[in-house]
């Protein structure tokens, strides 16, 4: 659904949005502009300090713009680079460069996974990395790749070791982040009421939420004895009405009775009912 993407990803609609509660990844995925749940899966596994401080993110962006422009070196590799448009994000393309690339045996690649993992590059993985260079390069140039784009190749795997992020999981984050997504756009004021009732507790985050919402055109009201609910609600004219949850000292006891003794007028009907 392209227009989840667009209003969401595109325009900057981030309340609440998982893997979008930073201004650095809001910034990132603006520039971007990700149309599928890999383009999202990549944004988030960039967004760490390792590729952030390698520059990927201005590298993949660039080569996302201007797709006709990344220089694969060969079919084989372009066949596991090409989603994340040449740049090797995740340890399973690292993986499948071994195997696609080199002929590597995928039952070997475990040890290339472990290899990968965030705080993995000990030097002792370094070191067994470099010894499977030289079968690394022959695989490669036996399937047809020139030799310097083979090293090259083996070089950027090497390098790219300390910060591969894992794809499923990655994947798995980018779903739950789409359906906030999706939720947000063809359900905005469930989807607003819902967030600012989830953030109530922690006067912070609220705060951060009501700005977040303000911004989407609505406004906040006061708690209203006639209006407030057991959760956030939404009035006709985009008025936010907090919960009587979100007020110290109100109790479920309490709210339920409110709730049932209701409209009232004034204090009177509040403090006493017909027979006083």
């Amino acid at each position: 659904d392209q227009d989840v993407y667009e209003n969401v990803y595109h325009r900057g609609k981030f309340a609440g949005i998982f893997q979008c509660t930073q201004k650095g990844a809001q910034k990132l995925f603006q520039r971007a502009k990700p149309r599928s749940i890999i383009d999202i899966a990549t944004l988030t596994s960039i967004y760490r300090p390792g590729p952030l401080s390698a520059k990927v993110d201005r590298i993949y962006i660039n080569a996302k713009q201007n797709p006709d422009t990344v220089d694969y070196g060969h079919p084989l590799i372009k066949q596991v680079l090409e989603p994340s448009y040449g740049c090797i994000v995740f340890q399973e393309q690292a993986m499948a460069l071994c195997n696609v690339v080199a002929g590597i045996p995928k039952v070997e690649l475990n040890k290339i996974r472990k290899m990968m993992k965030p705080g993995g590059s000990s030097g002792e993985n370094v070191e067994k990395a470099r010894a499977l260079k030289e079968r690394f390069i022959s695989g490669a140039v036996q399937n047809g790749v020139q030799k310097t784009i083979a090293v090259d190749l083996y070089e950027k795997i090497l390098y790219f070791a300390g910060y591969g992020f894992n794809a499923s999981h990655a994947v798995s984050y980018a779903i739950n982040s789409y359906y906030c997504a999706w939720l947000l756009t063809h359900y905005e004021e469930e989807w607003v009421t819902a967030y600012l009732e989830a953030v109530s507790g922690n006067p912070k985050k609220l705060s951060k939420a009501l700005s977040e919402v303000k911004s989407l055109g609505y406004s906040v009201s006061r708690v209203d004895i006639n209006k407030s609910d057991r959760t956030w609600v939404c009035t006709e004219d985009k008025t936010l009405v907090p919960s009587f949850s979100s007020c110290k000292g109100i109790g479920d006891a309490a709210v339920q009775e409110i709730l049932a003794q209701r409209p009232y007028k004034g204090v009177t009907d509040l403090l006493w009912n017909e027979d006083g």
